[in-house]
């Protein structure tokens, strides 16, 4: 019995009509100067289109003409489908016809019987039916968006077409962009909010964003284009195949303790360094140990090693001296007259600005300061101190 249904259902199918189909859609150029239908398979001719300016907003069109072979005209309806993610992800579709384009993916038009549509009255530049796709990416990327296109009219069975934009790049208008970084640091460059890897091509005129980073410890000491001096974060336009070039120095700290002396640290050029500050590796140094009055210098260490003092030290790695003397109290008697310590405000007057050093009674720096004249040491507790400043000694009592 189920074999007999089968069959007469069969039957019945193969003597009904189809429905009929009186559209037919053909691709164009935008003179209307040729005319290619959609083949069997639905699909009509791919749309290459070549990258121009930066990629973004670019536009690609497909010009289309439907026919009607019908003896009723009416309404057509249309609605495009994206069938790739590189469509879903980069592309846009816009239609332009009735002298009027909107973002969008569908629309309705106006056909007479037997009569064709191409955008509009007259045909004029501005009217013609024109599906177009606009990438939207920040940057050239290459693909292949895929769509369908569906026609509805009447009763009519829809009528389906294929269309495919290839977005591609120009390789005679690209230039590669390549770096390289000497030392602990990197290179960050991007296009248009993406960053580049290294060797990437990118169209003559592009604007590049160059971002050194160095490590920790590390400093930018040149960045370079082309040979030419490039400031860090700028914005640079390419003209050519690209090379940047960074060349990033570690910075060491250099730091130090006194007992019963003072330390003084300079560099190359004879620049007396703050206790703390950093050099670059590599740099020499000469390193002076002075005991106070009554002082003898016990011993001056550089990294737990003995040191010549008045020597020179090649600093490669973070830096700790140690300079130790002894004898006497630690009070000088030499007061100089211009530093001075007012008992009544507690306040300590060195005459001049500068770096001061208050040693108490046993040797130990309990003050070391930049100062611009006069401290206030009403904190410091009773007893006797030496305050040193600018080649000047003073010994005082709180």
């Amino acid at each position: 019995m189920m074999k007999r249904l089968f069959m007469l259902l069969a039957v019945i199918a193969a003597v009904l009509p189809s429905a009929a189909q009186s559209l037919t859609v053909w691709a164009t150029d935008a003179r209307g100067s040729f005319e290619t239908p959609a083949g069997a398979d639905g699909r009509l001719p791919g749309v290459d289109y070549v990258f121009s300016g930066r990629g973004f907003m670019d536009e690609a069109f497909c010009y289309l003409c439907v026919k009607n072979s019908s003896d009723a005209g009416g309404l057509v309806t249309f609605r495009a489908t994206a069938l790739n993610d590189y469509a879903r992800d980069y592309v846009k579709l816009g239609f332009c016809y009735n002298s009027s384009c909107k973002q969008t993916n569908s629309g309705e038009f106006q056909i007479e019987p037997h009569g064709e549509f191409r955008g509009g009255a007259g045909v004029t530049a501005g009217s013609q039916f024109y599906m177009k796709a606009i990438y939207m990416g920040d940057y050239y990327v290459e693909g292949v968006a895929d769509y369908s296109l569906q026609f509805n009219f009447g009763d009519d069975a829809p009528v389906t077409v294929y269309i495919s934009y290839t977005f591609r790049n120009d390789d005679s208008g690209m230039v590669s962009v390549k770096w390289v970084t000497v030392g602990n640091g990197r290179l960050v460059v991007m296009s248009g909010g993406e960053s580049l890897d290294y060797g990437d091509k990118v169209r003559i005129g592009t604007t590049l964003t160059v971002d050194a980073l160095p490590d920790a410890g590390s400093r930018l000491e040149s960045l370079t284009a082309n040979g030419q001096p490039l400031d860090e974060g700028a914005d640079y336009v390419v003209a050519g195949i690209t090379e940047l070039r960074a060349v990033f120095r570690d910075y060491y700290p250099v730091n130090w303790r006194a007992e019963g002396c003072t330390v003084e640290v300079r560099d190359a050029g004879g620049t007396l360094l703050e206790c703390g500050g950093s050099v670059v590796s590599g740099s020499s140094v000469t390193i002076v140990a002075r005991p106070f009055d009554g002082y003898d210098l016990d011993s001056l260490t550089v990294n737990g090693d003995p040191f010549d003092n008045g020597g020179g030290y090649v600093v490669r790695g973070a830096t700790e001296i140690v300079a130790i003397a002894s004898g006497g109290t630690g009070l000088v008697a030499e007061t100089v007259p211009a530093m001075r310590y007012d008992t009544a405000s507690q306040l300590l007057l060195t005459g001049c600005a500068g770096r001061l050093t208050v040693i108490d009674a046993g040797g130990r720096v309990v003050i070391d300061t930049d100062c611009d004249g006069c401290l206030d040491v009403s904190w410091l507790g009773e007893g006797l101190y030496v305050a040193v400043s600018g080649g000047k000694v003073l010994k005082f009592a709180r």
